[in-house]
């Protein structure tokens, strides 16, 4: 048996949080999550905001899912091709470290984190674990 870690460091906000915080004209960027075990196909945060939104008949100028959104060395020139200027703000659903490097490569716009960040346990090679790579 294969013990191998979830090493998702979010969860969405709750859903009156969330609605608090959005407007029609937002531009929404996933962050695909750090190594997670394959068990089942699990709807992504994304989708579940988007059930959220269609709940209320909200809509998003756009989305953007990321590998490793907290490492704007591999993903500086994409997010350089997204055209921001339409966009009142940023929601993020990602880690901490995911947020702020938004929020300082997006520095015109205001980007709100859609989720909370928890410390992963259970590593067994460290006392402490750590958000991100970058």
């Amino acid at each position: 048996m294969n013990n191998l870690l979830d090493y998702t460091k979010f969860k969405l906000k709750p859903e009156k949080e969330i609605l608090s915080i959005l407007n029609n004209k937002i531009f929404i960027f996933s962050c695909k999550k750090c190594f997670k075990e394959f068990n089942t196909i699990d709807d992504s945060e994304f989708e579940k905001l988007k059930i959220i939104l269609d709940k209320e008949n909200m809509k998003i100028l756009g989305n953007k899912e990321l590998d490793f959104l907290c490492n704007l060395a591999i993903n500086e020139k994409k997010l350089k091709q997204i055209d921001i200027s339409e966009i009142e703000s940023i929601g993020v659903i990602a880690c901490g470290i995911g947020v702020q490097v938004l929020s300082e490569f997006f520095d015109t716009k205001p980007v709100y984190s859609l989720t909370d960040s928890f410390q992963n346990k259970g590593n067994a090679t460290a006392e402490r674990t750590y958000h991100g790579i970058s």
